[in-house]
């Protein structure tokens, strides 16, 4: 019912103490058992790069046994950037443009934030070798907003599923990663097999940019993280997640 996805967090579930168990809570309904939480919560950042190097393998011989394969009208993938836990799928929904060329790709690479958009030229580059064209979506979004939410925040997340993103790569996803999307958008404005996308998920509903907002291509990651970890310090989070989103300490 649409292009295959490649995400690191998926990869994730390939091992099994992350994987877990669940267990049916007092209301009835199945949930992660606190020990798979835990283990998420803590682990998260251990794991990543090796699940990372796992998606691309697959992603690269997708590429190579399907895509490359395909007429040449049907070779498109699509490429979804920004912060980590900036909303990339529920913008990507809200947009008709958008939503048309996921329908109609054959893969979908889905950049994890923690990558800081560093993948982007890798995967045009071996796009470009196999004749098929991209398309990179990044979707911006307020990272205070998404780091401490009480209702729908990075914290808050973790405490519900588990996984906890460490609060260094948290900044760097919103920093260094705007900054590497700007750029690799301006080198490819000429380049009729690279099509960039710029999306504003800061309001209930999201928009087209024309650009990178300039307050992320020029915020201080330091500051970011620091006002990280002090949101962080601050809330009533289990210690497993406070362990997680400090990870890099």
């Amino acid at each position: 019912d649409g292009p295959t996805v490649f995400g690191t967090d998926d990869v994730k579930m390939m091992f099994p103490q992350w994987a877990g168990t669940t267990v049916v809570g007092p209301d009835g309904k199945e949930d992660l058992s606190p020990e798979t939480k835990a283990f998420r919560s803590k682990y998260n950042t251990a794991l990543h790069q090796t699940a990372n190097a796992l998606a691309k393998r697959s992603f690269m011989r997708y590429l190579d046994s399907v895509v490359s394969k395909q007429p040449q009208e049907q070779r498109h993938v699509l490429v979804t950037a920004g912060g980590v836990a900036a909303g990339k799928g529920f913008a990507i929904g809200k947009i008709d443009a958008v939503k048309n060329v996921s329908d109609l790709a054959s893969a979908t690479w889905d950049t994890a934030g923690e990558q800081n958009s560093t993948e982007l030229p890798w995967v045009a580059q071996e796009c470009e070798k196999r004749g098929i064209k991209m398309t990179a979506v990044f979707v911006h979004s307020n990272p205070a907003e998404t780091w401490e939410n009480p209702q729908r925040g990075v914290i808050e997340r973790a405490g519900k599923k588990g996984r906890m993103v460490d609060a260094r790569a948290f900044s760097d996803s919103y920093t260094f990663g705007a900054r590497n999307f700007h750029k690799f958008a301006s080198q490819h404005t000429e380049n009729p097999n690279v099509q960039t996308i710029i999306l504003d998920n800061t309001s209930k509903v999201p928009k087209e940019l024309s650009e990178v907002p300039h307050e992320m291509v020029t915020m201080d990651p330091e500051k970011l993280y620091s006002n990280c970890l002090q949101a962080l310090d601050a809330s009533s989070a289990p210690e497993a997640v406070k362990q997680g989103g400090a990870a890099g300490v």
